[in-house]
């Protein structure tokens, strides 16, 4: 039973590794404070209502591929400047795979780093989007 429960645990453990590879912990709140936050459905208001902006993907290929937000970009590796609009002033909302990835927020701080203005993250990420039922494109 025991080594039932390691291997449980083990493999729970590579799927949140997987699903982030950028930062399995949680964002602190600290640093939560210098991101603006957006939840599943203020974002799917704003898709509704065509609303402009450019919707970032910090998950992992496989799970883009698996499903992600209409009109949303991959984000390669790290590279995030090449994923974002020339517009600087023009708002991006990034995401990743849920509350416990910091992938969104790490690409999050390098757009503001990099001068872009009107940048949010979607904490909820994709696991937030679909448990709100809301439209995934594949």
């Amino acid at each position: 039973m025991q080594r039932m429960l390691i291997q449980l645990v083990l493999v729970l453990s590579t799927i949140s590794l997987v699903a982030c590879e950028h930062d399995p912990c949680a964002v602190s709140s600290e640093e939560r404070a210098t991101v603006k936050e957006l939840t599943p459905r203020e974002v799917a208001d704003m898709l509704a209502a065509n609303r402009a902006m450019t919707i970032i993907d910090a998950n992992p290929r496989e799970i883009f591929d698996e499903g992600h937000l209409p009109g949303a970009r991959w984000l390669a590796g790290d590279d995030v400047q090449a994923v974002l609009p020339a517009d600087r002033s023009s708002l991006v909302v990034f995401y990743c795979y849920s509350v416990a990835c910091g992938a969104s927020h790490a690409a999050a701080k390098s757009a503001i780093d990099a001068g872009w203005t009107q940048v949010a993250r979607m904490p909820a990420g994709i696991t937030g989007w679909k448990s709100a039922q809301l439209v995934v494109a594949k």
